[in-house]
């Protein structure tokens, strides 16, 4: 099982939600088909055609990351 697949395992477990680093979150999106855009300082946002909302992810530190889900 690659990187990839060991990474949706262990978001769909819900065991590790708050333990995703950015750029974890970031390969995961990208793998899924996401468009990854340059926001303002470190945030990065995500849209994919036929998706309503757009993910907005932002690192703070080695291991968090906050996520925002905004309706395109």
């Amino acid at each position: 099982m690659g990187k990839f697949e060991k990474l949706v395992m262990k978001l769909l477990s819900g065991a590790s939600d708050n333990r995703f680093s950015f750029e974890e979150l970031r390969l995961i999106l990208l793998n899924l088909g996401f468009t990854e855009k340059m926001g303002a300082g470190s945030h990065r946002i995500f849209y994919k055609e036929n998706i309503l909302e757009i993910v907005n992810i932002q690192p703070h530190g080695k291991r968090q990351t906050d996520v925002h889900l905004t309706p395109q």
